[in-house]
């Protein structure tokens, strides 16, 4: 990515989660950028607009008569639409994309984007996250639709896994969701050409997907037996195929030492050096056309050592 032909987009959506406060994660990650030096064509912002959308909640404090399986799930289908628009017209003026982004289901809009603008090429997406987000309605725990990301872009309901019925409204928010890529097909991101990196928090239904579909899992364990070097030539011969990636980091795929500024950390995460050589080795591969950076939420403890773990992971890229 070259900075000097990208555009940032900043979306401040955050109700796909269930925590508030990575609405304000974006602003803060551009200004670390902008001490750093980078100098973008262009930025953009993308606020939400959910005044109307009630307040978070925990699956813990709703009845069963009350569970809603793709919560604020038409709000989030309007700012995602917004966002792919965004995404699109910056890539089809041939620009790359960085994204910040509050929380992580706004890659659903972002990804939904580039299909579009790529016309059926093959997109390569490298998922670095804790977590798998390979959830459907059918089988969320929760209803937040942070955790459903990717399977709304694979397109696998894994309804054979379901633990829920959907009303008949809550599968036209669904369908809504997955449409979004404006009628390309789900081949525009095939399980082959998606790969996790620091996955280490997961429930049974989504590792059933991964099963299912044979999905690449880079764990950091992995990462530490073979090297830094053997993970990036995984990650290379994998996506050989594919003449566009888009890079999404989470930053609670990092330890959670370093990364309690985020909604869901997880122990037993990415360090630091192994954080910052997969970034900039993604960063400045050729075929890297896009990449987020998501759930940072400085309303949680220790928003300054996640800020310093930023700087230090992108310190030393090319600003022009």
């Amino acid at each position: 990515m070259i900075a000097n032909r990208t555009c940032v987009i900043s979306s401040t959506w955050e109700k796909g989660a269930g925590k508030p406060g990575t609405s304000q994660g974006p602003t803060r990650v551009l200004s670390l950028f902008e001490s750093l030096g980078f100098s973008f064509e262009q930025t953009i912002e993308i606020r939400s607009n959910d005044e109307s959308v009630d307040e978070f909640s925990s699956s813990a404090t709703q009845s069963n008569a009350e569970f809603n399986p793709i919560r604020h799930g038409q709000a989030l289908t309007e700012h995602c639409i917004r966002l792919s628009s965004e995404v699109e017209e910056c890539t089809v003026n041939g620009m790359h994309s960085l994204i910040l982004s509050g929380d992580h289901s706004n890659a659903i809009g972002s990804v939904s984007g580039l299909c579009r603008a790529l016309g059926g090429e093959h997109l390569g997406v490298i998922w670095i996250d804790a977590h798998l987000d390979l959830h459907s309605p059918f089988t969320t725990p929760s209803g937040n639709i942070h955790g459903m990301s990717v399977n709304a872009l694979l397109e696998d309901d894994n309804q054979e896994s379901a633990i829920h019925t959907l009303k008949e409204e809550e599968i036209s928010i669904w369908k809504a969701i997955k449409k979004i890529k404006n009628g390309k097909p789900a081949n525009c991101i095939l399980p082959e050409h998606l790969i996790f990196i620091g996955t280490r928090s997961y429930e049974e239904q989504e590792w059933k997907i991964i099963q299912k579909h044979n999905i690449l899992v880079i764990t950091k364990e992995e990462i530490e037996a073979h090297g830094i070097q053997w993970m990036l030539k995984t990650v290379n011969e994998r996506l050989e195929r594919c003449l566009y990636r888009y890079v999404s980091f989470d930053v609670d795929s990092l330890d959670s030492s370093i990364s309690s500024a985020t909604g869901t950390p997880e122990a037993n995460g990415l360090d630091l050096p192994t954080a910052k050589a997969l970034l900039q080795a993604l960063w400045n591969h050729p075929r890297t056309v896009s990449m987020e950076i998501t759930e940072f939420n400085p309303s949680l403890p220790q928003p300054e050592k996640l800020e310093a773990a930023l700087l230090e992971c992108f310190n030393g890229i090319d600003r022009q």
